[in-house]
């Protein structure tokens, strides 16, 4: 009998009303950051793709630098040629398009500037955007541990009941 009135007690209803509040607590907010976790994720292939487009345009634009750096290196040499060779009607030319590939270079390094601190700053907000994403994963995994560590403990505390009222009813026959 004294087992029975302790588990009795100890799943009582105010006390299971009170562990069911605290479920459906740890529900709502697992509930509200499973909501937000998603509605997060939603912008995150679109912010992807601002990285790829980004990261694709920076790369031209170093490609851009070393094939103009390649053509002035050609031009460089040209010129050393012709000027060895003693053609001076073409090295004025040839330093003519050396002044205009540097002119080149100096503006596509400026590209390669400009589309680098792009591709950061969308790296930038994607990883932001991931970050809060990731926490609240991880505080519906809580709220997830939280609500089965409740229920668990009703569910413990009900099965403890029922043992005690069928250990007094086979003891009482």
């Amino acid at each position: 009998l004294k087992t029975l009135e302790a588990a009795k007690d100890a799943a009582s209803p105010e006390k299971l009303a009170e562990i069911d509040d605290d479920i459906a607590a740890f529900q709502e907010l697992y509930d509200m950051v499973v909501a937000e976790a998603a509605k997060r994720r939603e912008p995150l292939p679109a912010m992807q793709a601002n990285v790829d487009a980004a990261q694709a345009k920076y790369d031209g634009a170093i490609n851009r630098v070393s094939e103009l750096q390649a053509e002035l290196d050609k031009k460089l040499e040209m010129l050393k040629t012709l000027e060895a060779l003693g053609y001076e009607e073409f090295v004025e030319t040839v330093k003519q398009q050396i002044k205009q590939l540097h002119s080149e270079m100096i503006s596509a390094k400026t590209q390669v500037n400009s589309c680098e601190a792009e591709l950061r700053e969308f790296q930038y907000r994607l990883r932001g955007e991931e970050r809060r994403v990731n926490d609240c994963e991880r505080a519906a995994e809580k709220y997830k541990a939280d609500i089965d560590r409740f229920t668990a403990w009703r569910d413990a505390l009900l099965d403890n009941l029922k043992k005690a009222q069928t250990a007094y009813d086979d003891a009482c026959k």
